[in-house]
């Protein structure tokens, strides 16, 4: 997905926001950071989060998650952080568009969505010209049907809780190892844009998926997916960074399991 993405030029608008889930426990609760096409419903970028439990608690669990927090610390202001990697994201595909004159960002009333995306105003493109930035909040209250904003992140919620058994609500299904559950999403994704049926409305439209809708050429990710399930990839050959990178090399940490896990020598190396 990354090589298709360094041809990509951006022609819509984008919706962001965090899809929370947990993993080990209901102590460890995570977000899914998810840069979504406003009209194409395509997914261009995901990042991993771990987050600190929240909302109301009984005094045992008051304890308990206290207790857990001295055992699992985390950084302070680490969802911020996590989202300033979306937030790159939208600058580098504003940067290689000329098919938009202004670009905006639809996300939830979140703080941390405004202090991230609040200075970007104008991006400069390669060829001199530029691309101004907006970004619009939209209650989380407000309905969630097509004419909301936000359906785009909306839609894909609930495609992702009724598809993955791990993140379906009130369920003994879920997430025991962080990196796991973060490569499932990133299939789960992948699947989503290049073999998912784009959703129909009124006359069928020829968009066969998510990628087509977001006016990815057909010659672009065919090239990819000719060789996707023959070809095995390595690290060397390919530039990835951020939370590609850590997925790759099963790199972020499961709460409370002290080794790391396990990474064959194939993965690095071709």
């Amino acid at each position: 997905m990354h090589n298709v993405h360094q041809e990509l030029e951006l022609s819509e608008n984008l919706v962001a926001d965090g899809f929370e889930s947990f993993v080990v426990s209901q102590y460890f609760p995570n977000n899914f950071n998810i840069l979504v096409g406003k009209d194409s419903q395509y997914v261009y970028h995901f990042d991993y989060v771990q987050l600190r439990r929240k909302g109301r608690m009984t005094d045992y669990q008051k304890k308990k998650a206290m207790k857990l927090k001295k055992t699992w610390p985390l950084k302070q202001n680490n969802e911020l952080i996590s989202f300033l990697e979306i937030e790159q994201k939208i600058a580098q595909m504003a940067m290689r568009t000329d098919r938009l004159d202004r670009l905006t960002v639809f996300t939830d009333e979140k703080r941390e969505y405004r202090q991230c995306l609040s200075w970007i105003k104008t991006i400069h493109r390669y060829d001199g010209s530029s691309i101004a930035v907006g970004h619009k909040r939209i209650s989380s209250r407000k309905r969630r049907d097509l004419r909301n904003e936000l359906f785009a992140v909306n839609y894909l919620d609930r495609e992702i809780r009724k598809d993955m058994a791990e993140h379906h609500r009130e369920s003994t299904c879920f997430a025991r190892n962080v990196n796991s559950s973060v490569s499932r999403m990133m299939v789960y994704i992948f699947h989503h844009n290049f073999f998912k049926s784009y959703r129909l409305n009124g006359v069928a439209e020829k968009k066969s998926n998510h990628a087509d809708a977001a006016g990815i050429g057909r010659v672009i990710y065919d090239r990819m997916l000719s060789h996707i399930f023959t070809r095995r990839f390595f690290i060397s050959q390919h530039e990835i960074r951020g939370n590609n990178e850590m997925t790759w090399c099963k790199a972020n940490s499961t709460p409370l399991k002290r080794k790391t896990d396990y990474l064959p020598r194939y993965t690095l190396t071709g």
